[in-house]
């Protein structure tokens, strides 16, 4: 069995301290290095970061030689995967360089860019290479949210009205992943159309567009926690995966028992949805499906053209926003 060496570019949360204890295992894998340590086709091999005691505490923790330059970690070390886990304003150039050293498989975070010009760059340069990116929207790989996606698609709940998401923290953190199950659920090649966005927070704007002919209405707030919700509504009745994935909620219609003739929604029981629910598998899955892709010489089910999409839509809502302020 081939055996990946993989390398961190950047040594925070997600990289490898969301596991910090629990790199044994023990519960499901929220971060690149347990990930890694967890597979049997993949082993952590190296990582940069240009603080020093970032590389200090890594290097105590896992004994692996850690480098300050993402350069001098590629020339030495020639990992067959690098994960991009640095601050986004470094995504762009990291991962440009990644593909100018043809590294084999790049496992990047979100945002991958923070412009759609830079994201249409890339695109470009990953066609042309031979290198497998995979962007993070680790939800796409979550039992609850395919098993969604899954009834959304055969309309075991009948004709969709209206799909609806929440989000808080700000639309290009929290909301993005919001972006991105929209795109999942409906069909990350459809025509988009924006109608209207909200002026009344500028960090988390309210919303509502059309996404091939689902109508959809995204709403923002400024709360002090996360909030990642997404919701069908449809004729036969509600389907809700909430908590950014931690629950699951199938109502259905039935008639009303104190209005005869009138119908209400009642929540089931349905444990072949609820049941899916949580975080286990998203990041080991996502990790996996990077591998086949790349074994398969085929797309990820996140790419960089599936999170282009997403892009594209933040920046219609930016654009709108600055039109209506007049800047």
């Amino acid at each position: 069995m081939t055996t990946y060496r993989a390398a961190l570019c950047g040594l925070g949360n997600i990289a490898w301290l969301f596991d910090r204890n629990h790199l044994g295992g023990g519960r499901p894998c929220l971060s690149h290095a347990g990930t890694y340590q967890s597979q049997d086709k993949t082993t952590l091999a190296a990582g940069f970061s240009p603080d020093e005691e970032a590389r200090k505490s890594f290097q105590q923790t896992f004994n692996l030689p850690v480098y300050e330059s993402l350069e001098e970690l590629l020339a030495r070390e020639h990992p067959d995967i690098v994960s991009i886990c640095s601050p986004s304003q470094a995504h762009y150039q990291q991962v440009l360089h990644c593909l100018e050293q043809g590294v084999p498989m790049i496992w990047l975070e979100k945002p991958p860019t923070l412009t759609l010009s830079e994201m249409e760059t890339l695109l470009s340069l990953a066609s042309e290479s031979q290198s497998t990116v995979l962007v993070n929207y680790q939800r796409r790989f979550l039992p609850i949210y395919q098993e969604f996606k899954r009834r959304f698609r055969n309309r075991s709940l009948g004709r969709c009205r209206q799909l609806q998401a929440i989000y808080s923290r700000g639309l290009e953190t929290n909301g993005s992943h919001i972006l991105d199950l929209l795109f999942y659920v409906v069909d990350d090649n459809a025509d988009f159309r924006l109608h209207w966005v909200s002026s009344a927070d500028p960090v988390n704007p309210s919303f509502f567009l059309t996404i091939g002919e689902v109508e959809v209405v995204v709403s923002g707030a400024d709360l002090p926690y996360h909030n990642i919700d997404i919701t069908i509504t449809c004729e036969e009745g509600r389907l809700s995966v909430l908590h950014g994935g931690m629950t699951g909620v199938f109502e259905k219609k039935i008639e009303h028992e104190l209005f005869p003739g009138f119908y209400r929604l009642e929540r089931q029981d349905d444990h072949t949805f609820s049941g899916l629910a949580g975080l286990a598998g998203g990041m080991e899955n996502a990790l996996q499906d990077l591998i086949d892709a790349h074994e398969q010489q085929r797309s990820p089910a996140s790419s960089l053209y599936s999170a282009s999409r997403s892009m594209a839509l933040l920046q219609e809502v930016r654009l709108w926003q600055a039109g209506r302020s007049g800047l």
